[in-house]
C-alpha cells in the first residue's frame, strides 16, 4: 500500500481550509422572527379634488306691484236675531198679507197649541230626529234634579215659524228666522205664538217685512223671543188694484 507523502497531505489540508474560509456562511435551518413585527408605513391619503367654483348669486326677483286697495263692501242687510226692537202695538190685527194696508206695530194673528203632552214630545223627537234624553227619559231627568221631562226648545220655535207661515198663506216666504229660548217648558204647558210688524222695506218686486216674534205660556210668561224677515210680492191675489200700501205708524 502506497503511502501519500506528508507534504501532499499538508497541501490538501491547506487547500481545504482555504475553501472553507472562502465559502459563504450557511443559513440556519430554522427561521427566527422577532417578537413584534416592525410597523408598516401608512399609505398617503389620496389628494382631494379641487373645489368647484361657486356659481354667481342669482339676480334679485323683481317685486310685484302693490295691489290696489279693496273698496269697502256694502253693508249687508240686517240678519234676523233674538233682539226685540220694542215696537209698540198699533192695536190692529192683520189677518193676512192680502190686506191693502200695513204699518209698523200691526199684530199678526196669534197661534195657540196646548196642552203639550208627553206623546206630543215623543212625536216631535221622532219627526225631528233629536232624541234628547231630557225630553224622553223621565228617570234620567229626575236624576239630574228636574221634576219631569222638559219640552225641546225647538218646539216653541217651530210654533213661531208655523204662526208666520200660516199668516203668509203661500203669498210670500220667510227669508230669515232667529230666536232664543228664555224659559224651560214642561209637559202640560200651553204655548201661544205672537208676532208684530217692526219694519217694512220696499224692494224691486215687493216688500221685506221684519217681524218681532215671541212665544208665551198659559201664565203669560215669555219662553222664546226672536225676529223674522218675510218677503211678500207687490201684488198678492185678493189684494185691491192699488196693491200693498204703507201708512205711517
Amino acid at each position: 500500500m502506497s503511502r501519500e507523502p506528508k507534504r501532499s497531505r499538508d497541501r490538501k489540508a491547506a487547500a481545504g481550509a482555504l475553501r472553507k474560509a472562502a465559502s459563504p456562511a450557511r443559513k440556519p435551518s430554522r427561521l427566527v422572527y422577532p417578537s413584534e413585527p416592525p410597523p408598516r408605513p401608512k399609505p398617503a391619503p389620496p389628494a382631494r379634488p379641487a373645489a368647484a367654483p361657486r356659481p354667481p348669486p342669482a339676480p334679485a326677483k323683481p317685486q310685484a306691484p302693490a295691489k290696489p286697495p279693496v273698496p269697502p263692501r256694502e253693508r249687508p242687510p240686517p240678519v234676523a236675531s233674538s233682539h226685540h226692537r220694542g215696537v209698540p202695538s198699533s192695536g190692529t190685527v192683520v189677518r193676512g198679507p192680502d190686506e191693502p194696508v200695513l204699518r209698523v206695530g200691526d199684530d199678526l194673528v196669534a197661534l195657540q197649541r196646548g196642552p203639550i203632552t208627553r206623546v206630543d214630545i215623543a212625536r216631535y223627537c221622532g219627526a225631528s230626529g233629536q232624541f234628547n234624553p231630557l225630553a224622553l227619559d223621565e228617570p234620567h231627568a229626575r236624576s239630574l234634579g228636574l221634576p219631569s221631562v222638559v219640552l225641546p226648545p225647538a218646539m216653541a220655535l217651530g210654533l213661531a215659524q208655523a204662526q208666520v207661515s200660516r199668516w203668509l198663506a203661500g203669498h210670500g216666504h220667510i227669508v230669515r228666522l232667529g230666536a232664543r229660548s228664555v224659559k224651560i217648558l214642561w209637559p202640560g204647558d200651553h204655548l201661544i205664538a205672537r208676532s208684530r210688524v217692526s219694519e217694512v222695506r220696499p224692494t224691486a218686486d215687493g216688500f221685506d217685512l221684519d217681524l218681532d216674534l215671541w212665544v208665551e205660556n198659559q201664565r203669560g210668561e215669555l219662553v222664546l223671543r226672536g225676529q223674522a224677515t218675510c218677503r211678500i210680492p207687490r201684488r198678492v191675489p185678493g189684494m185691491p188694484a192699488g196693491g200693498l200700501q204703507l201708512r205711517p205708524a
